[in-house]
């Protein structure tokens, strides 16, 4: 009777944030309520504070799903023999494709410096530096690349990639993500990581001729 229970309220909260993130994308996140969320499910406000006290619970929840999935499809599509550059190509493509997905939601591109804005962006930081610092130890491990600090290269690399988001254009509530500046953003991010990645060749290493 207790694993039944458990049960529903664990389907009830994977539905709240399916149905907010719905919500999220089609009108974005500032301009959801959470009373419109409990409509929608047809439950009331308490049921829903019952699993998230509030909005900024419910956003980072979702992201922190969104991450994982993410993250799960790298590992599952990265080869681990895959040449370095290629395989962060892969990576910003994946990411790519999330940002794409949820552009609308304006989860992970909030303008103002808020609370919100820096757990999320936290959240994200730290999985793309352990991301980057695996493909990294494989490339330096079959002698791809030379012997560097992992951990420090990528929390560098991660941070030259966000300021050239932010330097690029700046997202605003009134002027949000759209897709072509994505698209821009992926052109630039891997042009980026061109350069980048050849300065940490191994001498004995040619540079891969990727477009």
């Amino acid at each position: 009777m207790q694993t039944l229970f458990m049960n529903n309220l664990y389907c009830l909260r994977k539905e709240i944030m399916s149905v907010a993130l719905t919500l999220f994308v089609r009108q974005g996140s500032d301009k959801t309520t959470m009373y419109e969320i409990a409509q929608n499910l047809g439950i009331t406000s308490i049921q829903l504070k019952s699993h998230f006290n509030n909005k900024f619970e419910l956003i980072v929840a979702i992201a922190e799903q969104i991450v994982m999935h993410e993250q799960n499809k790298i590992n599952s599509l990265i080869k681990r023999g895959t040449p370095v550059l290629s395989s962060i190509y892969q990576l910003l493509e994946i990411k790519h494709q999330t940002r794409m997905q949820y552009a609308g939601a304006s989860l992970f591109h909030y303008a103002n410096k808020n609370e919100l804005s820096k757990q999320l962006m936290k959240l994200i930081k730290v999985a793309e530096v352990k991301q980057i610092s695996l493909l990294f130890k494989r490339a330096i491990d079959r002698q791809e690349l030379t012997v560097f600090h992992i951990k420090s290269t990528s929390e560098l690399y991660i941070e030259i990639l966000h300021g050239m988001a932010i330097k690029h254009k700046k997202p605003t509530i009134k002027h949000p993500i759209n897709h072509d500046y994505l698209e821009h953003l992926l052109v630039l991010q891997k042009e980026t990581t061109k350069i980048f990645v050849n300065g940490l060749r191994h001498p004995l290493q040619q540079p891969h001729a990727i477009s």
